[in-house]
């Protein structure tokens, strides 16, 4: 009943601008079309000037519906947890949500490639990246990250994901191929490890 009332409401207004809009000579609409552009720029050149007017450093204060519970990548599993880390952290791929097929994207590794018997995956790494304390970012941080992921592995939560259906970890091995290569050794082929 709310919802037929709201839709004969929205008809009712929507009627009522058709005819104010029809009795408007064309010099009108014109002016009214060209107000609505100026307002519109005028409200973007503002939020510039705010921008860039804004103090820097400080705290940053942001609102969420429930706190994180845990803020390492490895252990976190609350949806208010990894969607802040996902603001922090960046993975080596990502899948584009914009695409239906959801699509692989790079991140940190510019390209992935698999060997042929589908039991390694090796990615190329980007280059001139670094960490907020300067830290480089090269194959030696993705392999520390893995080792210490499959260190923790009874500890982790959502263990499971990190397991194939025999118990048996994914991933067998991470090898440092060169500073911007890291290949990771599978234990069985498991292509929905990306």
């Amino acid at each position: 009943m709310c919802n037929n009332n709201l839709i004969k409401s929205i008809k009712k207004i929507i009627k009522i601008k058709q005819k104010y809009l029809s009795d408007l000579n064309m010099e009108k609409k014109q002016y009214i079309t060209i107000g609505i552009i100026a307002i519109i720029a005028i409200a973007g050149v503002s939020g510039v000037v705010v921008y860039m007017n804004m103090p820097k450093g400080g705290t940053f204060v942001f609102g969420v519906m429930y706190g994180p519970v845990d803020l390492d990548p490895h252990q976190a599993w609350d949806s208010a947890s990894i969607d802040v880390i996902h603001q922090v952290v960046e993975g080596l791929l990502d899948v584009d949500i914009a695409d239906p097929n959801l699509a692989i994207i790079p991140k940190l590794a510019t390209s992935y490639s698999w060997s042929t018997n589908n039991k390694e995956i090796t990615f190329v790494l980007k280059q001139g990246v670094k960490f907020h304390d300067g830290t480089d970012f090269d194959a030696t941080v993705v392999k520390w990250n893995f080792d210490r992921l499959y260190g923790l592995i009874d500890e982790v939560q959502l263990a499971e994901l990190w397991l194939l259906p025999t118990a048996e970890l994914i991933i067998k091995a991470t090898v440092v191929v060169d500073t911007s290569t890291v290949k990771l050794v599978l234990n069985e082929p498991y292509d929905q490890l990306l």
